[in-house]
C-alpha cells in the first residue's frame, strides 16, 4: 500500500483539493459538510493560528482543510472514542475491523452487545469497531440510541459497505497525531 504523504496533501491549494482526497470522514454523520464544502470554502480564511471543532461529527471540514493545530470536540462518548482509537491504536483497530461481515443477523448480534454487561468490559479499541462497523451498515448511516443509550439503528442492507478502509484509517491515523480530541458532556 502506498504510503499517504500528509503534508503534501496539507499544502496542496484547497482549490485543487477534492472531498474525496484521503484523508476523509471515516463515519457518515448526520449533519455532515461533505456536500456544504464548496458552499463553505469561500468563508474559510486561508490562515488561522488554531483550528477548533465544537461538534466534530464526521469531520468533514477538518479532514479538507488539514490544519496543523487543532482540537476536535464532540459530546457523543462513542465517536470521540474512535477518534483517539484511530489515532491511538488504528493497526489493532484495523484488526478488529477485518472480523466483521455484512449480514443481517450478524450485524443485529454486534448491534445488541451493549446490553449485556459484558459491554463494559471491552477495549476501546473493540467498541471503536463496533460503532464503525454499525454506523457504515446501518440504515442510512445514522447514530443513535434510545432511551437507555442502547444503539437502536436498523440494518442497512447495503451490498458492500466499506467498514474497514485501511487507507483512510492510516491517512486518518497520520493527521490526528498532533490533534487534541476531547469529549464535551452537553450537561456537565
Amino acid at each position: 500500500m502506498k504510503n499517504i504523504n500528509i503534508e503534501e496533501i496539507r499544502n496542496s491549494n484547497r482549490k485543487s483539493k477534492s472531498i474525496v482526497d484521503i484523508p476523509k470522514p471515516f463515519m457518515k454523520w448526520a449533519g455532515g459538510k461533505r456536500q456544504l464544502i464548496s458552499q463553505i470554502d469561500p468563508y474559510i480564511p486561508h490562515k488561522f493560528n488554531k483550528y477548533i471543532e465544537p461538534f466534530v461529527g464526521g469531520g468533514a471540514l477538518f479532514f479538507y482543510l488539514l490544519p496543523k493545530d487543532a482540537i476536535l470536540i464532540d459530546n457523543n462518548p462513542f465517536l470521540v472514542n474512535c477518534y483517539n482509537t484511530i489515532k491511538n491504536n488504528v493497526h489493532q483497530l484495523i484488526e478488529e475491523l477485518k472480523h466483521h461481515k455484512n449480514e443481517s443477523e450478524y450485524f443485529y448480534n454486534v448491534r445488541s452487545v451493549d446490553r449485556t454487561p459484558n459491554f463494559l468490559e471491552w477495549t476501546d479499541v473493540q467498541k471503536a469497531s463496533r460503532s464503525i462497523f454499525l454506523n457504515r451498515c446501518c440504515y442510512n448511516g445514522l447514530f443513535r440510541v434510545n432511551s437507555k443509550g442502547f444503539f437502536n439503528v436498523p440494518f442497512g442492507k447495503y451490498k458492500n459497505p466499506k467498514f474497514l478502509d485501511e487507507k483512510n484509517l492510516l491517512a486518518v491515523h497520520s493527521v490526528l497525531q498532533n490533534v487534541e480530541i476531547l469529549l464535551k458532556e452537553l450537561y456537565s
